[in-house]
């Protein structure tokens, strides 16, 4: 009778447990449909504000590229510490890559501010950060890739969000004075199931003789509860071993062996002044032949260009222009270009530049196109806020020593999504300095296919507001120029 017993009690126990998980594996089930849920939102949702000059890490610097080109975003964060790169942009995406090899992008990361953060490894797993109102994190020591790429995804949701109900509810609590500070919660026991508390251990009680009078009125007359001035009856104990119990057996987690941070490796020369180069090719969709003057489609060319952060503040970028077709070339068009940029605080840059450089055969060409160049200040204007959450990047410029002579520049960018970005100028002219070639506005877009390759299209042409219209106009929208470039570091 024991082992049917035995049997049957192990039958409840089991049938009672599978009960029990089954909450448990719907709210799983639950939490990974919501994850997948947030996964599959729409990039177009996502819309983020940093303040790029705002540093996630010390060492960390600002760059700032002042050129004319939709190549390049105006502005970025980047990074370097224990060995890897992050670099960080103004709508909230970035990457994380090795210093020494920046070609391969170890995570990224696109991140809704208020909202959350998906962190994409290389095998394409992902994880999602959420905003919960929580300060900026501090910096974790010897980070590896993807304690760095959740450092910056909560660094970017700081102070954004909302914190969970829980949280809310115990700060409400506390300010009501409901519970104090240094007040533990309080953790009610697991009941343990009935069928195994009776069986724990069985009594065998052993009475001793008692009178054939009492026994025949025990007979006739039912047995009544024992009060609690009832003497108990002497009993004999015997306890037999306690039963297995896997409700109250928890496993031990297993430490996570997280492998050693790659050993830091010493910059070469071209890591440390951040040398990054790009190949394009372009071509013009109409233009006026300089020689005939029929109307043509092509004058293809080709630029080799490279940039380099010479100090903190410094930078240069040069580039060689060579034209398919030498006879297509006008006595107009550059043979190199030069921009060396200052930025001498937060808002406020300098920079000396000339897009129409010439090598010809003299020399005094060469020098003459070193000195003629421009001198601008620029200032970083406040973001302009639209109704989708986005925002649009604008910068004023004047030319320097005579603002008079030159123009005083609008520049405006903005990101359409993650990989479309459109910018857009306006020329304002003194009194009597505007020429029937000088332009009032000019336009690019560019759609960035990778992290090595995209395509644009510019138009500086000589583009005029319906009002001030030019005696010699040029060819509108065909006018521009389709680019595809190719980038890459050392």
């Amino acid at each position: 009778m024991r082992a049917l017993g035995r049997v049957i009690r192990n039958f409840l126990y089991g049938a009672i447990t599978t009960l029990m998980m089954v909450p448990c594996v719907a709210e799983a089930k639950s939490s990974v449909q919501e994850t997948a849920a947030q996964i599959a939102r729409p990039v177009a949702s996502r819309a983020v504000q940093v303040d790029t000059a705002d540093l996630a890490i010390p060492s960390a610097q600002e760059v700032i590229i002042d050129l004319p080109s939709a190549f390049y975003a105006a502005r970025h964060q980047r990074g370097e510490v224990n060995g890897l790169s992050y670099i960080l942009f103004p709508d909230g995406s970035g990457k994380i890559m090795q210093v020494n090899d920046r070609r391969k992008v170890l995570f990224r990361f696109e991140c809704n501010k208020g909202t959350s953060c998906t962190i994409t490894d290389t095998a394409e797993a992902t994880t999602v950060i959420p905003a919960v109102g929580a300060p900026k994190p501090a910096i974790p020591d010897a980070p590896a890739g993807a304690d760095l790429a959740r450092y910056l995804a909560e660094w970017v949701l700081a102070g954004s969000g909302e914190p969970p109900k829980d949280a809310q509810l115990q700060t409400a609590e506390l300010a009501n004075g409901k519970i104090k500070p240094d007040a533990k919660p309080v953790q009610i026991a697991e009941p343990v199931p009935a069928e195994i508390v009776e069986h724990e251990a069985v009594v065998e009680v052993v009475e001793k003789p008692i009178h054939p009078k009492i026994a025949e009125i025990r007979k006739t007359k039912p047995i009544q509860k024992a009060q609690r001035n009832t003497p108990k009856a002497k009993a004999k104990a015997t306890t037999k071993a306690p039963q297995f119990q896997p409700a109250r057996l928890r496993p031990v987690p297993r430490k996570a062996t997280v492998p050693p941070p790659p050993p830091a490796q010493k910059e070469t020369f071209f890591q440390r002044i951040k040398l990054n180069c790009s190949i394009t090719g372009s071509v013009t969709l109409r233009y006026a032949d300089h020689n005939s003057g029929f109307t043509k489609f092509g004058k293809p060319r080709a630029s080799f260009g490279c940039g380099a952060q010479l100090t903190k503040k410094l930078s240069l970028r040069l580039s060689a222009i060579g034209y398919g077709n030498k006879n297509e070339k006008s006595p107009s068009d550059a043979d190199f270009t030069y921009a060396l940029t200052y930025r001498a605080t937060d808002k406020i840059t300098l920079s000396y530049s000339n897009y129409s450089a010439r090598f010809d055969s003299s020399a005094s060409t060469f020098a003459d196109s070193l000195t003629s160049g421009s001198l601008r200040a620029s200032y970083r204007l406040p973001r302009i806020k639209l109704p989708n959450d986005k925002t649009i990047g604008c910068s004023a410029s004047i030319g320097l020593p005579k603002p008079n002579d030159t123009t005083a520049n609008l520049t405006c960018s903005h990101a359409l999504t993650d990989k479309l970005r459109i910018s857009g100028t306006a020329y304002a002219y003194f009194s009597g300095q505007q020429e029937s070639y000088d332009p009032d506005f000019a336009y690019s877009a560019s759609y960035r296919i990778n992290d090595d390759w995209s395509l644009s299209y510019s138009n500086y042409a000589n583009n005029r507001f319906l009002w001030n219209k030019s005696k010699s106009p040029r060819e509108g929208i065909l006018g521009g120029t389709l680019s595809l470039s190719y980038k890459f570091k050392f």
